[in-house]
């Protein structure tokens, strides 16, 4: 399960709190314009070594850490501090025992975990621990060390602390003459790193060979990716853009088209998806989106937990379902700080690797496999705490399509070498799998390092995708005021491997388009800022800018004041507009404009905003516009004097969510099947149509998308009253109820069999009403005439009472029947019985009042067709009876095969056309006889 805390603290109150017991230097974390005067001074005293025996491996930040180092005064919160100290060891650098009494004194204060905080006793210059701290190794023996480096800052104290932690830990130090700086340098522990070139400029004396040569001598680099740094910032970190997250997974941040650096990180993104990661396939390149420069990247990653910087924006809820969907399993925290876009969690502190770690080397099987009958799984397990492997504990940890986990106890090969066997897995299937190990210290490992969550994965052959079947394709419903039905979306996996989704919705509007555009010019008027609510925007001249990436956020109902600065003051016909979409329907003139003061003149422009009640909720485009002499006009195309800015207002209003999907996420088995639940819900909403889309992305990679539309029409009570006969129970002027007297009608609805396949659950404990002859079936047709009414044509169906007198009434057995279906032709409605014709309206049914009236009895062209209806007596007439199988004609096989095998039965039987209980030679000769040759005139 993940977890996500958002810690929330006064940076100023901490700084306020710090011991003062010497004096702090007001440094930054790049080079300040004093210290430039003795850059000269970089590695003067740094003591160069041999490097380590190889084979080196540099560890990775993603792998096994002790603990974590970081320095007094502080540059992270307590609560950031507490939340490291739970699970692992907090290294803190203090001047002397004083300085550590106090700290811990605050540590206490501030609910840390003091059994896991330590200290170092050593003099620094700054906080950023990442930059001057530690790279650790294991050299060839399997010996942990720690590799220094001239610190890229004339800040002699900082440059010495990777010595004091080898001390601090007893292990040795290897001194690399490389200018460096660990913000920007991330390594994947198998021989890979990465760095911008400022590892180039700041080593102008060393070829680009000779520093990677240095970097293969001390750390075992075989590959090193100097890239420009896409950000252009004064300090060319590639933390502040970039983090290896595992062997063959790397984070880039994203940033809109219209960011200037946009170019120039896309081009990194796709330089790094071209490379290939350690394990032979290329890298699974992740985004997060940094609209505004947000440092998402520079995050920690300790052990299971990854401790992301967050800014209170409202981007940092999908930087954190960036990290989660990049890294399933892991605890993701969400940290809150003094942090800049170029310096904040991961500068200031510094993983301390795990010297005694137990290590698991192993290359995996991914993508596409040959078809072999067994799989050799190898692995080189190394203990560095020297205490044995226990051999009953490394397993091979797999399942095949999802399915349920299996274990195999891997082999001793000898050396450090263990290998387990999957045995014929088959053509097609997905293999997932991971390897466990635990050794006599009492550390176990898993490969990869979060095992189940996110094991590793590989198919037999070609990979049997999942296939994504989906019913139905679209959805129509209509609800009455105030009410709310749930319908069923199925879900189906035709393939065979586990098919994982997510779904989503958009409501959608009819009047939906494109955003028109604008665009001024000159270089006199333009928007210098604009400021509502976090928005505060200063910007030159650019015509058109689009800063939908800039938002703030608002609440229905509320003001929120607006100000609008003009960037040239001296054109007091200068005019000012605003608008804001609403109903996000991509149209600006469907909302009233905003009233601005000040306009027309030279500015700043003043209006109150107020989202309506009813607003869409989400983000919201909002247009600003400065214009020379002209009416502000949302789509003037061009104009010759002003500029258009567009921003983002994410609303929080009363707009009625009335659809409600669940699940939203979840993964359906190869040939399985699951269903989503739709809920429509009218409560609180006008009459009218609603759209939506059911948005479902996937892994079919033949349909990653799918999207269902939705119509939920929302409509007034209204109700039907039709008049209809039946021939077969009719006698005088009314008809007779022999059915219900003696007990045969029954109490649920008798059409649910061929041919109507009626599925309404239509049904009552007592017959209501003494007066009910008969069950009938009513359909509605929605079409522009009888002739065209046919079948496609329905929208709807229900059983209702038939009295006496020819009323349909609902299940009460008196009120008339309720419909709540929307009309967008005309309403045509066919009476079903069965054992009578069907007919339908010859003409489209009236509404008067919100009731739908017809009346079949009262002449032969009431119904549709020559012949439809029978004149059962003078003046009235009624349904053909004698269709006993129901198939729409009168002929012998409803003598032969109905009437016979029922003749002298009494109950509820087809075969008694005059509905008397008995079939007998009355219903044969009075009814059937006459009848015979008459069919139905509805159309199909």
């Amino acid at each position: 399960m993940i977890f996500i805390f958002i810690f929330l603290f006064s940076f100023s109150k901490i700084i306020g709190q710090e011991y003062n017991k010497r004096p702090v230097k007001n440094l930054k974390h790049h080079m300040t314009a004093e210290e430039a005067k003795f850059k000269h001074l970089i590695g003067q005293d740094f003591t160069t070594s041999p490097p380590p025996n190889g084979p080196v491996r540099n560890v990775a930040e993603f792998e096994r850490m002790q603990g974590v180092l970081i320095r007094y005064p502080f540059g992270i919160p307590y609560a950031v501090i507490k939340e490291m100290a739970e699970n692992i060891m907090v290294v803190t650098i203090v001047e002397d025992q004083s300085e550590e009494d106090y700290v811990l004194n605050q540590y206490n204060s501030n609910g840390v975990n003091t059994a896991n905080c330590e200290f170092l006793h050593a003099p620094t210059n700054s906080y950023w621990t990442r930059d001057y701290g530690p790279w650790y190794i294991f050299d060839g023996e399997g010996n942990p060390g720690i590799v220094d480096f001239p610190y890229n800052r004339p800040r002699p104290l900082d440059d010495e602390i990777p010595v004091e932690m080898a001390n601090y830990l007893g292990i040795n130090v290897y001194g690399m003459d490389i200018i460096h700086t660990g913000g920007n340098y991330m390594t994947d522990g198998l021989g890979i790193s990465s760095s911008t070139e400022l590892v180039w400029e700041e080593n102008p004396s060393l070829s680009h060979t000779q520093i990677d040569q240095l970097m293969n001598d001390y750390l075992g680099i075989e590959t090193y990716h100097v890239v420009p740094d896409p950000n252009i910032t004064y300090i060319d970190h590639i933390d502040c853009w970039g983090k290896f997250l595992d062997v063959d997974k790397v984070l880039i941040r994203e940033v809109p088209v219209s960011h200037s650096q946009y170019d120039e990180i896309e081009a990194t993104a796709a330089y790094y998806a071209s490379q290939l990661s350690s394990f032979g396939v290329p890298y699974e390149v992740y985004r997060v989106f940094t609209p505004n420069d947000q440092p998402y990247t520079n995050s920690l990653i300790l052990n299971r937990k990854v401790l992301v910087p967050i800014m209170g924006s409202s981007w940092d809820d999908d930087a954190i379902q960036a990290y989660q969907d990049a890294m399933p399993g892991y605890e993701i925290i969400g940290c809150t700080g003094g942090w800049a876009s170029s310096d904040a969690l991961h500068c200031r502190t510094k993983g301390i690797a795990d010297i005694g770690m137990l290590y698991i080397h192993h290359l995996p099987l991914l993508g596409s496999q040959p078809d072999l009958p067994d799989y050799q799984i190898q692995a080189e397990i190394t203990a560095h705490s020297n205490l044995p492997v226990y051999s009953d504990s490394v397993f091979l940890i797999f399942k095949i399509n999802g399915g349920i986990n299996d274990t195999i106890l891997m082999s001793y090969l000898g050396g450090k070498t263990w290998s387990g066997i999957l045995s014929n897995p088959g053509w097609g299937n997905e293999i997932a799998y991971y390897i466990f190990a635990a050794d006599q210290s009492g550390r176990n490992e898993t490969h990869p390092f979060i095992g189940a969550p996110d094991p590793h994965i590989f198919y037999v052959g070609e990979p049997s995708y999942p296939d994504i079947s989906v019913n139905p394709s679209s959805f129509e419903v209509t609800l009455l005021t105030n009410d709310s039905t749930v319908e069923q979306l199925s879900l189906s996996n035709l393939g065979q491997m586990e098919l994982d989704f997510d779904i989503d919705k958009q409501y959608i509007f009819n009047k939906a388009k494109a955003y028109c555009s604008s665009s001024g010019g000159g270089s006199d008027e333009f928007i210098l800022n604009v400021t509502i609510g976090s928005i505060n925007n200063t910007t030159g001249q650019s015509f058109y800018a689009d800063y939908t990436s800039i938002s703030t956020d608002v609440n229905a109902g509320e003001s929120y004041p607006v100000t609008i600065t003009n960037g040239d003051t001296n054109w007091p016909a200068d005019e000012c507009g605003i608008w804001v979409d609403w109903n996000q329907n991509e149209d600006f003139y469907d909302d009233a404009p905003v009233i601005v003061s000040g306009s027309p003149g030279v500015g700043p422009y003043t209006a109150d905003i107020v989202p309506p009640v009813d607003a869409m909720p989400g983000p919201t485009r909002m247009r600003v516009q400065i214009i020379y002499n002209q009416t502000p006009d949302p789509c003037i195309a061009s104009f010759l004097y002003g500029e258009v800015e567009d921003y983002t207002l994410n609303v929080n209003s009363d707009f009625t969510d009335w659809l409600t999907i669940d699940p939203i996420s979840g993964n359906v088995s190869g040939q399985g099947t699951t269903n989503i639940n739709l809920t429509f819900n009218s409560t609180g909403m006008d009459e009218g149509d609603y759209y939506a889309d059911v948005i479902i992305n996937c892994n079919d990679p033949d349909q990653p998308q799918i999207i269902i539309p939705v119509h939920m029409i929302v409509t007034g009570a209204r109700f039907v009253d039709i008049k209809v006969f039946l021939e077969g129970p009719f006698s005088g002027i009314e008809m007779t109820n022999d059915l219900n007297v003696a007990g045969y009608l029954p109490l649920d609805q008798p059409y649910d069999i061929e041919p109507w396949n009626y599925n309404g659950t239509e049904s009552v404990t007592v017959i209501p009403d003494s007066d009910i002859i008969d069950w009938i079936l009513i359909e509605y047709r929605d079409t522009t005439d009888a002739l065209s009414a046919i079948g496609a044509t329905s929208i709807g169906r229900q059983a209702a009472f038939l009295l006496k007198d020819g009323s349909v009434v609902d299940l009460d057995g008196t009120s008339i029947l309720q419909f709540n279906k929307s009309v967008i032709h005309q309403l045509f409605t066919v009476v079903w019985h069965r054992n009578h014709l069907g007919v339908i309206s010859a003409n489209a049914l009236v509404e008067s009042g919100g009731v739908y009236n017809y009346d079949f009895t009262t002449g032969s062209g009431q119904a549709y067709g020559s012949f439809s209806q029978k004149e059962i007596v003078s003046g009235i007439w009624g349904l053909y009876s004698g269709d006993g199988n129901c198939d729409g004609y009168i002929n012998d096989s409803d003598k032969s095969n109905i009437w016979e095998s029922q003749a002298g039965a009494a109950g509820y039987f087809t075969g008694d056309f005059n509905m008397d209980c008995d079939v007998d030679n009355i219903d044969k000769n009075d009814i059937w006889i006459p009848n015979e040759g008459m069919g139905s005139q509805v159309p199909d």
